[in-house]
């Protein structure tokens, strides 16, 4: 089995298993969000408005590292990070933003601690294998719920994110341009083993 067909595999694993992670739903804020229109726009640069350069630059990273490029653009090729700082920015209540802020703060304070650096200066190495650990730590055995929400957000948002794009609708999940009639029960056999673009 080649490297992108296990890259390819763990993406389509890790899209199948976020309704779990996520207990089946949604998080108020974000389903807010979609509600409103706000969706990711392809783009490799923007100008951050809500968050710091250093913000934009590490936001653009730990996307990367959820979905990385493989058959399919990273996530900062199809502008999730842009994406993430409007929901936040623009969309998120105070106190949610707060929460993700606060853990944005505490992620990078533990980069520094472990790294020895800031995150976005370390090596991509660095940048993933610090992130996986953490994911292992708040969503293993040992929960640190004062960084949770932002890992937590942040994978929710980039998946929300890389969804919305066309991209994401019509090459990483089921999308047909003209459907028939509603079938509700179809399995993933009949969709290629993708679920069905919103």
């Amino acid at each position: 089995m080649s490297d992108q067909t296990k890259k390819t595999m763990n993406r389509r694993q890790a899209l199948k298993s976020i309704g779990v992670l996520l207990g089946g739903a949604v998080s108020a804020p974000v389903a807010m969000g979609f509600l409103n229109g706000v969706k990711a726009e392809p783009g490799l640069s923007w100008n951050p408005s809500f968050f710091s350069e250093t913000e934009a630059k590490i936001v653009s990273l730990v996307t990367d590292i959820i979905m990385p490029e493989t058959d399919t653009p990273a996530a900062s090729e199809l502008g999730v990070p842009k994406f993430i700082e409007d929901m936040v920015g623009k969309v998120w209540d105070p106190y949610s933003r707060e929460r993700f802020m606060n853990g944005f703060e505490y992620f990078q304070e533990r980069a520094l601690d472990d790294l020895r650096m800031d995150f976005y200066k370390a090596s991509p190495t660095m940048q993933k294998a610090f992130v996986n650990k953490r994911h292992r730590q708040i969503f293993g055995e040992v929960v640190d719920w004062s960084e949770r929400p932002f890992l937590w957000s942040m994978k929710e948002l980039t998946i929300t994110g890389y969804c919305t794009t066309e991209v994401g609708a019509t090459q990483l999940l089921h999308h047909d341009p003209i459907p028939g009639g509603y079938e509700g029960c179809v399995s993933l056999e009949e969709t290629g083993g993708k679920t069905w673009a919103l």
